[in-house]
């Protein structure tokens, strides 16, 4: 039986938060944590080797697979070029507010920000929010 390599750890937030690099990463990864606590009322978890942040937890399991896997249902990954959210919902649905949002990439669930302070923090509060209601919803 395989495991994911990420899996939530006891490992404390605050050396994390502290060791990222620049400055400004710092400031982000606090407001961020603050800001998925408050919208999801899940405590922050730190997830793998100090590699994503992450709020709440399911299971799952693989199409054609009985193994049953760990996963949050909403974080983020503060790297040095860029800030990883990861909504655990398709962003195509959200499409109005990701126009209103500012600078950003994105993949299916998953929003690429290169700074926070690039991007409308009132926009982004209803996309976490929504995001993770939806995901409320479907289960």
């Amino acid at each position: 039986m395989s495991t994911l390599a990420t899996q939530p750890t006891d490992l404390p937030l605050a050396p994390f938060i502290e060791g990222l690099k620049p400055n400004y990463r710092k400031e982000e990864a606090t407001s961020l944590v603050r800001l998925f606590e408050k919208l999801t009322g899940e405590k922050a978890v730190v997830w793998g080797a100090y590699f994503i942040i992450g709020f709440g937890e399911y299971s799952y399991s693989r199409k054609g697979s009985k193994e049953t896997h760990r996963w949050f249902k909403s974080g983020f990954a503060v790297r040095k070029n860029k800030v990883t959210l990861y909504l655990t919902t398709d962003l195509d649905l959200y499409e109005e507010h990701l126009s209103e949002l500012g600078p950003h990439t994105r993949g299916r669930g998953c929003l690429y920000l290169k700074k926070l302070a690039d991007v409308r923090l009132d926009v982004l509060e209803k996309l976490i929010k929504k995001a993770y209601q939806s995901y409320e919803k479907s289960n």
